[in-house]
């Protein structure tokens, strides 16, 4: 989500100097001791040639703002028990998956972030670290033949960094800070260009899109943020090129050409935010992703309890 953040940015930029009147910038405006707190649905579904498949995971999420000063805050995030509805698992998984619930709930996050919701520091690296090698080791005691020790290495090595760590376990906070770089002056679609991660490995991915900024006019005091965004064709292009520049053979390479030349990446978010705290009443942000006969849709929706 980091370049939705850095988009939303770009964006602000932007609109602030096609407005005469002198702009306002939203924004955190985040009260020390405050509690802030959300029902998140993650959800995930695909279509293909073996049917369909449809999982979701509805988590309250609290957000208690340590300290607060002009430029930064200091933040516990929080998870609560999920409710989980998905395909039949077997009971191996499912007591994995309970694993998982009760390291993760017992976990606190506690993030540094700017007044423009980018995450500048977690404080209890060392602590989360602990947490993920427990999950790690839960994964290799529930598997049924045991997990290989280059596996089991290969993981921990993944989540070894204070930025892997955030990438991967804090990847939906900038969800609730979406709304912290826009500007409420805005008005209209502005289009932009930026860069997707690749889920293929290699350089990032081409993308193009375009940014709507609104006030509702039943409620000042509230912003509608909308961005969507698409990978260029020319993106795939390379990357088929750049597979095909390795030790593949000829019907590797066609094979390949077949399966990527469908590929579509598209995503939409939108976000009602709060101009009084900065932050997503309700935000939900989705990809779909298509590949020859498969398409598949993950999203993720926070909404805010009053």
């Amino acid at each position: 989500m980091r370049y939705l953040a850095k988009v939303v940015l770009a964006c602000a930029v932007f609109f602030a100097a096609q407005v005469n009147a002198e702009p306002v910038v939203l924004g955190l405006r985040l009260q020390e001791g405050a509690t802030y707190n959300w029902v998140s649905v993650n959800e995930r579904a695909s279509d293909s040639a073996k049917g369909r498949q449809a999982s979701k995971a509805t988590t309250p999420v609290s957000l208690l703002v340590l300290k607060a000063s002009k430029d930064a805050f200091l933040v516990e995030l929080g998870y609560g028990k999920s409710e989980l509805a998905m395909p039949t698992e077997s009971p191996e998984a499912l007591r994995f998956l309970n694993d998982v619930q009760e390291i993760v709930q017992s976990l606190k996050f506690r993030v540094v972030v700017d007044n423009r919701g980018q995450i500048l520091d977690l404080q209890n690296f060392e602590e989360v670290q602990v947490a993920v090698k427990g999950l790690i080791d839960k994964l290799a005691a529930s598997a049924k033949n045991g997990l290989p020790e280059q596996v089991r290495t290969q993981l921990q090595a993944m989540f070894s960094t204070k930025q892997a760590i955030v990438g991967a376990m804090l990847k939906d906070l900038p969800l609730l800070f979406v709304g912290a770089t826009a500007d409420p002056n805005a008005n209209g679609p502005r289009k932009f260009e930026s860069e997707m991660v690749n889920p293929f490995g290699g350089a990032p991915f081409k993308t193009s899109g375009v940014t709507t900024v609104s006030r509702r006019p039943d409620n000042k005091s509230v912003l509608q943020l909308e961005t969507l965004q698409s990978v260029k064709a020319e993106s795939v292009a390379q990357l088929i090129s750049q597979m095909a520049q390795g030790k593949m053979s000829k019907t590797d390479e066609e094979n390949m050409r077949k399966q990527l030349n469908g590929m579509s990446i598209k995503d939409n978010l939108k976000a009602t935010v709060d101009l009084d705290t900065g932050l997503s009443s309700h935000v939900r942000f989705v990809r779909t992703t298509t590949l020859q006969d498969t398409k598949r849709v993950d999203s993720r929706e926070f909404s805010l309890v009053k």
